[in-house]
């Protein structure tokens, strides 16, 4: 029987949950959705992204309210903004299909086929998008450990984040044109729709193996990943630098290195740390997640059979971890803001102390200045 292996959400093609269909009319797919899946999926995957959606949601209010648009911040409002999509899809396509096969639900296995595509595409793209969006992020705050730059100035921002966005349509786009939906009505229930590989991604041909297995990974997977662990290195090598010549700069005294300016110098530098070790815990986080991810699809490089054959359990609870791994990386970004980032954290207190006493309409008519 002639089976087809396509890839939905995580940012490798094996990474998340690969299902099989089948070229042949009629066929009830078999389910390999056990308890284990069932509880992986929708029990954990869906408290984590449900959690992440309300966290995210309450970190978009929060950047509403601030003057974030010329400043680095607008990164982390953008984050939060993907964030929310994609743990919608993540549960839209993992927790809704362990569920409809673990519980035989037809209407639910109807309906997550018609929208499947879709949602894939889109949850993709900003995967993606999220990922580039903290490489720039990085580079930007390499910029700034390295000279007495600010970084990027607001107008070169924003043509940077639209090119990031446009790359991830370029990279991830065409995933809805790779696959397509099947509907044999005459079948019975459970074998009449199918999401199969379309004529442009057959394993034939030139698109899907120079293109998907090959060009594809090394651009949403290797690279960023490589991005990230360079940049981190560089940026904290260059603080590290920064911290000991300021300290022996303010040990030399007033000659040196005026009271005043001492203070206002130290403000800064606490704030530039803020930032920095809050972009490292969000690459670090993002390094950890993805981790399962990058071990995948750098072994089905090497061992692509034997994965799909003598591994396959194994393999399908690795990528459902990885899956879940992803999601929780986009699902707590707040609480790493709560704890590195003192401005963050004084303005979310500010806000949950309003949230609590003031009606809705009155917090959101409030406007906080970011400092930079």
């Amino acid at each position: 029987m002639d089976t087809i292996h396509f890839e939905l959400l995580p940012e490798a093609s094996t990474s998340a949950e690969s299902l099989t269909v089948t070229t042949d009319e009629c066929y009830h797919e078999e389910s390999t959705t056990d308890t284990v899946r069932m509880v992986l999926n929708f029990g954990v995957g869906s408290v984590i992204g449900i959690t992440g959606i309300c966290l995210n949601t309450i970190l978009l209010l929060l950047f509403s309210r601030l003057s974030f648009r010329n400043t680095n911040y607008l990164y982390l409002y953008i984050l939060a903004f993907f964030d929310i999509v994609v743990e919608s899809c993540f549960i839209l396509i993992f927790s809704l299909s362990s569920y409809y096969e673990y519980f035989e639900n037809y209407e639910l296995y109807v309906a997550w086929h018609n929208y499947l595509r879709a949602v894939s595409t889109i949850g993709q793209v900003l995967i993606l998008a999220s990922s580039v969006l903290i490489v720039l992020a990085s580079f930007e705050r390499y910029m700034c450990s390295s000279s007495k730059t600010p970084g990027f100035d607001p107008t070169t921002r924003g043509q940077l984040i639209f090119c990031v966005i446009l790359y991830a349509f370029i990279v991830k786009g065409t995933v809805f044109a790779e696959l397509t939906l099947k509907h044999e009505p005459h079948c019975d229930p459970f074998s009449d729709w199918h999401i199969q590989q379309s004529t442009l991604a057959s394993h034939e041909s030139f698109y899907y193996r120079w293109w998907m297995f090959h060009g594809r990974n090394v651009l949403s997977v290797f690279l960023p990943f490589s991005l990230l662990c360079v940049l981190n290195f560089l940026t904290f090598r260059n603080i590290n630098r920064k911290s000991k010549h300021f300290e022996a700069m303010l040990l030399e005294g007033p000659t040196m290195l005026l009271p005043q300016d001492a203070q206002q110098a130290l403000v800064t530098r606490e704030r530039k740390r803020d930032a920095t070790y809050t972009l490292f815990a969000l690459v670090s986080v993002y390094l950890f997640s993805n981790l399962i991810n990058a071990t995948l699809t750098f072994w089905e490089y090497i061992d692509r059979d034997g994965l799909a054959g003598g591994f396959g359990t194994a393999y399908r609870y690795l990528a459902d971890i990885s899956s879940i791994l992803t999601t929780a990386a986009t699902s707590f970004r707040l609480p790493i803001y709560w704890a590195c980032n003192r401005e963050l954290r004084n303005h979310l207190s500010a806000f949950i102390g309003e949230f609590s006493t003031s009606s809705l309409k009155k917090r959101l008519s409030v406007k906080h200045e970011v400092m930079v």
